[in-house]
């Protein structure tokens, strides 16, 4: 497996540059369990807020996530309110998702659960969802791309392979894999770039 032109850099330079930008007031859609069964089925990324309209923290957090889904969504990952205690399938999405407390958010990768338990702030969540919708490796391939990712803050890895590519991308991809949520990655393509 080799690392084909991955350029999600400029995608995160984008979304940073939409954080700044003023929302236009977009929440997220209320549906019911059984609508949220058949996204998953069809949608490849879904973020999932699960709540008890009694709740006073799923109250404080409604619309911090409505705002997340003005931020990123809806064109690439749809955003969607679950009220449990109301549902009929409220046991099984219980059972399903772990709900033992609420408020919860889940985003689902192709069906994949993956559970947020950063912060709960407009920008945080959004950077999750971005974090999961787009390619585990952005590809430094000139200076604005590396300059861009540089930019970036948190920790950030570099792969730079000058023998053995193949082996050693692999290798920095299953890394990736491991640790995205936590730390950006990125592979060097242009050795000179990384002397600069």
């Amino acid at each position: 497996m080799t690392i084909k032109a991955i350029s999600s850099s400029l995608a995160l330079a984008s979304f940073l540059l939409v954080l700044v930008a003023t929302t236009s007031g977009e929440m997220a859609e209320v549906i019911d369990g059984k609508q949220l069964k058949e996204m998953l089925v069809g949608e490849p990324y879904v973020f999932a807020f699960f709540y008890a309209a009694w709740c006073p923290h799923s109250q404080k957090l409604q619309p911090v996530f409505d705002e997340s889904s003005d931020i990123y969504g809806p064109d690439t990952v749809e955003f969607v309110k679950i009220n449990v205690d109301d549902d009929p399938l409220a046991d099984e999405l219980r059972t399903e998702f772990d709900i033992q407390a609420y408020p919860k958010l889940i985003f689902f990768k192709k069906g994949q659960p993956f559970t947020y338990e950063g912060a709960l702030d407009s920008q945080h969540i959004s950077l999750f969802a971005f974090k999961l919708s787009n390619p585990l490796v952005s590809l430094i391939d000139t200076r604005r791309s590396l300059d861009v990712f540089t930019a970036v803050e948190g920790i950030k890895v570099y792969g730079v392979f000058f023998k053995d590519r193949q082996k050693y991308e692999e290798i920095f991809l299953s890394l990736a894999q491991d640790f995205i949520l936590e730390h950006a990655f990125a592979i060097v393509t242009e050795p000179e770039l990384w002397g600069a």
